[in-house]
């Protein structure tokens, strides 16, 4: 189920952006588990999964934010 979510996004992300910056959204999985284990079980994060779900989170936000622009496309005649 965790897994489905985060390929979901994915998905989504690939008709906005290119596809090297919607593979970073794939790194959002574990995020989902650890969610998902919250929610259905119950599950408290310790202090590193803590550390760990920030650290993705800052991750795809640098990929997003910083990502060089595309390059215009040149047409030849």
């Amino acid at each position: 189920m965790y897994y489905a979510a985060a390929f979901w996004f994915y998905l989504k992300a690939l008709r906005s952006v290119r596809a090297s910056v919607a593979g970073g959204f794939l790194n959002l999985t574990p995020l989902f588990a650890i969610a998902t284990a919250h929610v259905f079980l119950g599950e408290r994060l310790t202090q590193s999964q803590w550390i760990g779900a920030i650290t993705i989170l800052l991750s795809v936000f640098a990929l997003l934010t910083w990502s060089a622009p595309p390059r215009a496309r040149v047409s030849i005649e």
